[in-house]
């Protein structure tokens, strides 16, 4: 009986031992299987993601032919990317210039023109916190001031849009949404569809009420006019807005410990207005407030915003002179609403060469702060 027991037990020992090897080697296949399905996954999406991204990619060397060019012009770039442009006349330089933007900034001109035109939510699909502020933006109508100030324009200065947008659309024309930007092929996976409209001149003037719109703070200034005029009353308002002294006849200088005693007082907000008024003006600015979306995201609400000059004094700079040197300071974004580039033609219109390097808007022809070669 004991032979027959431990003969038994070694038999179940046996078939114990071999059902663990089953297991841990079927444990082994099923972890190598799901590392491998992982690995798969992990380098298609990768795959995926660098075939869009370079799809996105323009070509910065070689030669093009392109429809719209009246003669040869010759793109440069140097070691950090900056074009410089160089033509045989005006209107080609412009239609490089839009061509090489529309290269580098595409995607950035794209998402600002649906800005313009309350038009967001055709780039990222209904989005409830977004219909105020589409809205809001048609109801600024800049597309509309746009037309009008595009056909109050000479010849001439329409030329100057027309060539921009005409190399603008020679390079976004034949090309599929994912071959302009990677942003089409990220925002396509939540099933939006895309239709790539031509640039147009107005889209251009579009931008620059926007551009405005941000730098001048003016609607939320003049509410608080309107209030304050029912607040203090028309005289004291008009005192106020209009001093009875000028300012320019003796102007003065502040020094560093005035600006201090300024600060504690210039940043401190003035008492809410009481809701027990039933002034009109202030009606009308509560219904605005309750209405005008929040716009911070697009281009920021900062605390406080100096611009646009500053100095450097004698011991900071190479001549041992003051230094009175201009910065616009605009709201932060990735990338800049600025677009360095260099523009270079052998005839201006009149007979003489055209030199200017600087900055553009990224979607706007010309330079608007840079330099000659005066």
């Amino acid at each position: 009986m004991e032979n027959t027991n431990k003969n038994e037990d070694s038999v179940i020992k046996k078939i114990i031992k071999k059902k663990k090897k089953k297991v841990i080697k079927g444990g082994l296949i099923g972890l190598i299987v799901v590392l491998a399905l992982i690995i798969m996954l992990a380098g298609g999406a990768f795959a995926y993601l660098n075939n869009v991204n370079n799809a996105a990619l323009p070509k910065l060397s070689g030669q093009l032919k392109e429809r719209g060019a009246w003669a040869k012009v010759e793109i440069i770039r140097d070691e950090y990317g900056v074009p410089h442009i160089y033509g045989q006349n005006m209107h080609d330089l412009y239609f490089a210039q839009g061509y090489v933007q529309a290269q580098d900034r595409w995607w950035q001109m794209e998402f600002f023109r649906h800005v313009c035109g309350g038009r967001i939510e055709e780039l990222t699909g209904k989005k409830a916190h977004l219909v105020s502020t589409d809205i809001y933006l048609r109801t600024m109508g800049w597309y509309r001031i746009a037309e009008k100030e595009y056909n109050s324009y000479t010849l001439t200065q329409r030329a100057v849009l027309d060539a921009f947008s005409e190399g603008v659309n020679a390079y976004i024309s034949n090309r599929s949404p994912e071959q302009l930007s990677v942003n089409y092929a990220v925002l396509g996976l939540t099933g939006v569809k895309f239709n790539i409209e031509p640039w147009k001149p107005v889209d251009t003037l579009a931008f620059s009420k926007l551009f405005s719109y941000d730098m001048g703070y003016a609607a939320d200034e003049e509410l608080q006019r309107s209030k304050l005029h029912d607040l203090l009353g028309a005289e004291m308002n008009d005192a106020w807005q209009t001093p009875p002294f000028g300012y320019g006849e003796k102007p003065t200088v502040l020094q560093g410990d005035d600006v201090k005693s300024m600060e504690a007082a210039g940043w401190t907000k003035p008492p809410a207005i009481t809701d027990n008024s039933s002034s009109a003006s202030i009606f009308n600015t509560r219904s605005y407030d309750d209405t005008k979306p929040d716009l911070t995201w697009l281009s920021g609400d900062p605390s406080g915003i100096g611009s646009n000059n500053w100095v450097a004094s004698s011991n900071m700079t190479q001549g041992g002179k003051p230094l009175l040197a201009n910065d616009p300071h605009l709201f932060i974004q990735m990338p800049s609403a600025w677009y360095e580039i260099s523009l270079h033609s052998t005839d201006n219109g009149n007979g003489q060469s055209f030199d200017v390097a600087g900055f553009a808007i990224a979607s706007s022809p010309g330079v608007i702060i840079g330099h000659n070669n005066d």
